[in-house]
């Protein structure tokens, strides 16, 4: 399996709305994406995408927008739609 994790700012002032934020994440090809606390900005809110490729040329893709709620947090907990915890 490969993984191809990107980041782009989903709300954020007009000129950087859509522009890439790959600089806060670290291990952009691994199958867990790894962000260093403290790195995201409260006021910024972020789309992150990770693309699986198998080996046999299958390939999936999921997302996930991230709001940072109070500034300097060391650590999150994703939950999907249905409120299930979606990271370990």
């Amino acid at each position: 399996m490969s993984y191809a994790w990107s980041c782009t700012y989903a709300l954020a002032s007009a000129e950087l709305y859509g522009a890439e934020c790959t600089e806060e994440m670290d291990g952009a090809n691994e199958s867990i994406l790894t962000i260093a606390e403290n790195s995201l900005d409260p006021s910024m809110t972020y789309s992150f995408e990770v693309e699986v490729s198998s080996a046999d040329g299958r390939v999936a893709t999921d997302n996930i927008i991230v709001s940072v709620s109070v500034a300097g947090s060391p650590s999150a907990t994703l939950t999907d739609e249905k409120n299930r915890k979606v990271n370990a």
